[in-house]
């Protein structure tokens, strides 16, 4: 068994995610009456929630012996990639603008798990899909060793 790969989206995004959220929503009560509050609590609840739900997006991934394994908590779980799908693999940089982003993402040819963190496993099939999964900068050098170590020349 190898390491889980886990990334989390990053304080510094929810926060700001957050930030912009609540101060676009909070103008609602100084133009709506004070009768109408029910609305503009009801559009804060519904950012605050929405906002909640990123605070708890996880992507994890781990390098079995013949496959890897990665899930999208809370929407994916345990998708499993046999090795011998893999066409090709990159570590890209990674971007928020470039994959539209955080969340689940349906680019060109494939999907996008995104967390806005600065670096991409970019996973492309024999079938001519790619699959990216964002990781911690920190985590690189491992996650190239175990590409290496399963035969996989990174790009």
């Amino acid at each position: 068994m190898e390491k889980i790969f886990t990334d989390k989206i990053s304080t510094r995004i929810f926060i700001l995610i957050f930030g912009i959220g609540i101060t676009s929503t909070l103008p609602m009560f100084f133009i709506l009456q004070p009768k109408d509050y029910i609305y503009s609590i009801a559009v804060v609840a519904f950012v605050c929630v929405l906002t909640a739900l990123l605070f708890f997006l996880q992507i994890k991934f781990q390098f079995l012996q013949t496959s890897l394994q990665f899930s999208f908590s809370p929407f994916v779980n345990n998708k499993r990639i046999d090795f011998e799908q893999i066409k090709e693999v990159q570590i890209e940089n990674g971007s928020l603008l470039k994959y539209g982003g955080i969340g689940i993402r349906v680019v060109g040819n494939g999907t996008a798990y995104i967390l806005g963190n600065e670096k991409n496993l970019v996973i492309t099939l024999k079938n001519g899909k790619n699959i990216i999964l964002s990781f911690k900068t920190q985590d690189e050098q491992e996650i190239i060793l175990l590409l290496q170590k399963h035969n996989f020349k990174v790009k």
